[in-house]
């Protein structure tokens, strides 16, 4: 049944270009009119719905961190929250000091004598200042025993977004660049050798960069999944002392008795170019990176200075404001104890209920749709079913709020700040190893913009942050939410069913539970979309293509996230009918808000880096590569052989 209702839809149908066809190019029918008129703010890198509500919200937290600021009789977390807030916004004595905090950390790299002293201090300054000097950390459970926790190493030790940023023509210009801030920086060091510094970093991570994982490569799990013990880790590391930067992370015993190395090879790399570059271009390089990593936290000059490597990469042209910059900070450093007062202001009951049955329509949609897969065996079928009744889905905020007790901060000590929170982090990650799987603390805090889906898991994640207008709104037509959060909590579910997370099972576990026909017939599936999204060029630039096998578990997931919502919302509609509101059928709506939800503009600089190393495809794709496999878009918008958006039958894909 369809009735019409004059209630408005939500949509925002004046960002609608009429000269474009839906039926040619729908992201730009959707959104023609926004892509002209809108321009990209200075201090961004994009412009989009998101970052509208990213800047409402910020001005939320900007209220809860004044508050909390100004109350004498502050304690616990609400205590250290403004203890960091008021080190972070005195600027007048974060500029009076300047470089001054970071030169003992400079002093002590060149104090190094040989690469073992090295690598512990570089150890240390992963601890106390994230510094992407040697593997990146990353804990998580055991991908093939989820009741367990294991230490994770990924390949680092770069400052450009990948390694082909060292060795495409693409991007020669941009490392000359990089090569003259990285002199331009050290010298307000005042380094002897800073002006032939730019060459020797850059010579130092391209070697690194030579051996690392490409962005397709580093998202298969049956290749990154290397389970070590401490010789082989050690054996592996070569020339990187990796006990020596582990004694300098004052990592708890036993934390890396065993550990999951997922590029080995670049990981011997590291080894090697530690073993083959001088003592001197490796102490430049970790001087380069603890700069780097500091800088925002040592005044505004010198922020500002560094400030040249996001023009560089993504061409943002200026430093957001202080009130931003701070609730940015205040995120990093303490972000659970802030999502916990975010979500206490401004995630009312009523939204967790609403978004409680929409995940509800959206798991009973799923069921139905693999029920029905004529492509799966009965045996797979059931396997699937059975990890989508397992599934967890957490919505607005975790039901444990994490322990930040013994952690103190000083309001007159901005970069002791830093120190102490990221040193914290680093112990309270490492203790995990050894302990039980805790399920109810998420890796996100309760405001973020953002979700997950976590296989160890097998949860979704949908901070409050998320859960806000433009992607959800409490009081809302179905149809706009279905196409914005709906589609979107499909698509993390589909995350379970995607090429990577379709190799874990309903408890979290690495396993294979397919038959050898079922994974060949997705295998098949899944390579008509890399092939259609390996032709696709963005709007913005003249040249480059998505790469599909590296963007194919996010397509997958978008295909199945919006095929569902669609679904759940026949399924929401069922009794009362879906309604025509502003001349639109509700499955209209649906499409439509899917649309507007991913208008995006980028800077040309940021687009390149999309498809370098993005898993995501650019926004405009995940609108015109998707909607075309989908049934309901030919009969909702009478799309016919001839029109751009048109895929003959045989290259449409259905998975779920």
């Amino acid at each position: 049944m369809s009735i019409t209702n004059d209630r408005d839809s939500g949509l925002e149908l004046h960002w609608v270009d009429p000269d474009i066809r839906p039926q040619d190019d729908f992201y730009g029918h959707v959104n023609g009119t926004w892509l002209r008129e809108t321009t990209i703010a200075a201090d961004e890198f994009m412009a989009s719905p998101g970052v509208v509500s990213e800047k409402r919200k910020e001005g939320q937290l900007a209220a809860i961190l004044d508050d909390a600021a100004s109350d004498p009789a502050a304690q616990g977390d609400r205590r250290r929250i403004a203890d960091l807030y008021t080190s972070y916004t005195d600027v007048e004595r974060v500029n009076a000091l300047g470089l001054e905090p970071l030169r003992t950390v400079v002093e002590r790299i060149q104090a190094t004598t040989d690469r073992t002293e090295l690598c512990s201090v570089l150890g240390d300054l992963t601890r106390t200042l994230n510094t992407p000097t040697g593997p990146l950390i990353w804990l998580n459970q055991d991908e093939r025993d989820s009741s367990r926790y294991l230490v994770h190493l990924l390949q680092s030790g770069l400052s450009l977004p990948d390694e082909s940023y060292y060795r495409t023509d693409t991007h020669a210009d941009l490392r000359h660049a990089f090569a003259a801030h990285v002199c331009a920086s050290l010298a307000l060091l005042e380094l002897p050798d800073a002006d032939t510094a730019g060459a020797r970093v850059l010579a130092v991570e391209s070697a690194i960069a030579a051996h690392h994982w490409e962005p397709a490569r580093t998202r298969d799990l049956d290749q990154t999944y290397n389970l070590l013990n401490w010789a082989e880790l050690r054996s592996i590391a070569g020339g990187f002392d990796i006990g020596a930067w582990i004694a300098g992370l004052q990592a708890p015993a036993g934390a890396f008795d065993e550990v999951v190395v997922n590029e080995p090879s670049a990981l011997a790399g590291l080894g090697k170019v530690f073993t083959q570059t001088a003592l001197a271009d490796l102490q430049t390089w970790a001087i380069w990176h603890a700069f780097h990593s500091a800088a925002s936290w040592l005044g505004d000059d010198i922020a500002d200075h560094d400030f040249t490597m996001n023009r560089l990469v993504y061409g943002t042209q200026q430093r957001a404001p202080l009130p931003r910059r701070a609730c940015s900070a205040v995120t990093r450093l303490l972000g659970d104890a802030l999502g916990r007062l975010y979500v206490q202001r401004h995630f009312p009951p009523h939204s967790k209920d609403r978004i409680d049955t929409l995940v509800a329509n959206l798991m009973a949609a799923y069921r139905c749709s693999i029920a029905a897969a004529d492509w799966l065996t009965e045996s797979t079928r059931v396997q699937a079913l059975s990890k989508l009744a397992a599934f967890r889905p957490q919505v607005g905020y975790p039901q444990k709020w994490m322990d930040y007790s013994g952690l103190q901060l000083d309001p007159n000590d901005l970069f002791g700040n830093v120190q102490r929170c990221r040193a914290f982090e680093m112990h309270r990650q490492l203790s995990k190893v050894g302990q039980s799987v805790d399920r109810d603390i998420w890796i996100m805090p309760a405001h973020e913009a953002n979700a997950y889906y976590e296989p160890g898991m097998n949860e979704i994640v949908f901070p409050a942050g998320f859960l806000q207008f433009p992607m959800f709104d409490a009081d809302a037509d179905d149809a706009l939410n279905y196409g914005a959060i709906g589609a979107v909590i499909g698509h993390e579910i589909g995350h379970g069913f995607d090429d990577q997370g379709a190799k874990f099972d309903g408890d979290g576990n690495l396993r294979n539970w397919w038959t050898d026909a079922d994974r060949a017939a997705f295998a098949a599936k899944t390579a008509v979309l890399i092939e259609q999204f390996d032709t696709f060029t963005p709007r913005d630039l003249d040249e480059g293509t998505v790469n599909g096998a590296q963007t194919v578990g996010e397509n997958i997931a978008d295909l199945g996230g919006l095929s569902i919502a669609l679904k759940a919302y026949a399924i929401a509609t069922e009794e009362t009918g879906a309604p025509v509101i502003d001349g639109l059928t509700g499955a209209q709506r649906v499409f439509y808000s899917w649309a507007q939800n991913w208008r995006m503009k980028l800077h040309p600089e940021t687009t390149q880096m999309v498809l370098a190393m993005d898993v995501h495809s650019p926004a405009e794709f995940r609108v015109n590569g998707i909607v075309p496999h989908i049934p309901e878009f030919y009969a909702e918008f009478d799309v016919q052989p001839g029109d751009a958006m048109y895929l003959p039958p045989d290259k449409r894909v259905r998975l779920w």
